[in-house]
Parts: structure tokens; C-alpha cells; sequence
């Protein structure tokens, strides 16, 4: 299988991250979408920022969120960790 990106785990754990508390969040009506600011760590420099960014511009919408990413360790086995804060869902008028 050839890799887009030299890392597998960066892409979906990047997809699975913001699902996590997102899941919680629904129940407020709240989504990821609704974030407005963004923090990312990478445990992974060569080509990791580039296989998250591929995946995050699919799960927000303008306007963007203020972003902040860093390169750092995490336990074995995670190469991505989001956190988020939102003030509500841009498309649901929830604040």
C-alpha cells in the first residue's frame, strides 16, 4: 500500500480526536465546528502536520478556528491530540 503521508495513524487519529468529547458536546447541541480555538500536538515532524492539516480542513468551516500546533511527546501509540474550545455551533444559533 503506498502512503500519501509516511504515517497511517496521524490521519485517522486526527479524525478520531475531535468525535471523543465531540460526542459529549452533541448533547448540547455544540459540534466540533463550533470551535474557536484549536490546540493540536504532534509526536511526528516530518510530514505529520501536513496528514493532520489534509484531515482538520475537513472538519471545520470558515470561519476557522484560532489554531495552535505543537510538536511534543504523547503516550505510545498516540501521534495526534486535539483539544478544543467552542462557544456553540456556527449553523445552530446554540451559544
Amino acid at each position: 500500500m503506498r502512503r500519501k503521508h509516511g504515517h497511517l495513524a496521524v490521519p485517522s487519529q486526527t479524525r478520531q480526536a475531535p468525535k471523543n468529547p465531540g460526542a459529549v458536546s452533541a448533547a448540547s447541541g455544540v459540534s466540533f465546528d463550533g470551535a474557536v480555538r484549536v490546540g493540536m500536538i504532534l509526536t511526528v515532524e516530518e510530514d505529520g502536520f501536513a496528514a493532520m492539516d489534509d484531515v482538520y480542513e475537513s472538519l471545520v468551516s470558515a470561519p476557522y478556528p484560532a489554531r495552535k500546533t505543537v510538536y511534543a511527546g504523547l503516550p505510545e501509540g498516540l501521534e495526534v491530540e486535539i483539544d478544543a474550545i467552542s462557544a456553540g455551533d456556527k449553523n445552530s444559533g446554540v451559544t
